[in-house]
């Protein structure tokens, strides 16, 4: 049986790995990805704000009486400009409701990239394993 020099190796190993200039991350556990709040604590604030404007007044009471209320009524049939309220309202909740879409989408488009990169470190670090285990063999 031949006796592994473990020095030696570990050594080759790190010259060839700085004279490649690449840096290979550990795998991050799963306790990173749900252990960190940052991305949730960022949905659950944008999706309570958005549910501030889920309940939409589409039609308020006009204030006034007499004339003035007759002539509101007939600019409210002729003109749609009285409901820029709701239509404001209506792209905040859009927009916020977007807004965290994306940060969900961003955060899977992140976790995925890092899985496949795991995945990647892995399948390098078994191969190694297979190499040295043929070598020792």
């Amino acid at each position: 049986m031949t006796e592994i020099d473990f020095d030696k190796l570990n050594r080759d190993l790190e010259e060839r790995a700085a004279k490649r200039g690449t840096w290979i991350s550990m795998p991050f556990s799963f306790d990173y990805f749900f252990s960190t709040n940052f991305f949730f604590s960022q949905i659950r604030k944008k999706l309570r704000t958005a549910e501030a404007y889920t309940d939409i007044d589409y039609y308020f009471d006009l204030d006034s009486s007499g004339i003035k209320l007759f002539i509101k009524r007939i600019i409210r049939k002729m003109n749609k400009f009285l409901f820029l309220r709701n239509f404001e309202t209506q792209r905040k909740y859009n927009a916020l409701t977007l807004e965290t879409e994306t940060l969900l989408y961003r955060s899977l488009i992140g976790m995925q990239k890092q899985h496949e990169h795991d995945r990647a470190v892995i399948q390098s670090l078994e191969a190694r394993l297979d190499k040295l285990e043929a070598s020792n063999g």
